[in-house]
Parts: structure tokens; C-alpha cells; sequence
């Protein structure tokens, strides 16, 4: 049996988790017309700030999990990294 533990301050926490869908998307490029496809993946709001005709390419879909911006300390400064 495999059991975890925190040291004094008891369990583990593990950081609360949001997933978020990112696809590679067809969009106009202004200055040709041409249909094109972007070369990173974004989530469909990024792809309607960026761009004028975001169409999301299906095939594209990667879920990833990432820290959940509302998780308590999330943003806290971890102590000063400048170098002496």
C-alpha cells in the first residue's frame, strides 16, 4: 500500500486543476486573402481576439490541464529570485 504524506503539516495539497481546449484554427491572412492555418494552438476566445474568421480545425482538439487561475494562492510571489 502506497500512502502520501505532507510532514508536520499534514496531507498533501495539490493545486486545483481547470482543463482548457486548445485548437489549430484557419484564419485569413489581411494582407492576401488566402486561407491559411495557424502554426500554434489557441483556445477559440484567443483565436477571436487575434483574428477576423477563426474557424477551429476538429482534428486539432488537445485538452490540456493547467492550474486553475481562482485556486487559492494562485499568483503569490514564492520569495525574491534576483541573483547576488
Amino acid at each position: 500500500m502506497l500512502r502520501v504524506f505532507g510532514g508536520d503539516s499534514g496531507p498533501l495539497k495539490v493545486p486545483a486543476m481547470a482543463t482548457i481546449e486548445l485548437y489549430l484554427f484557419t484564419v485569413t491572412d489581411p494582407l492576401s486573402g488566402a486561407r491559411r492555418r495557424t502554426a500554434y494552438r489557441l483556445t477559440v476566445e484567443e483565436a477571436s481576439e487575434r483574428y477576423i474568421d477563426p474557424d477551429p480545425i476538429p482534428w486539432s482538439l488537445e485538452v490540456r490541464e493547467v492550474q486553475d487561475e481562482d485556486a487559492p494562492g494562485h499568483g503569490q510571489h514564492l520569495g525574491d529570485v534576483t541573483k547576488r
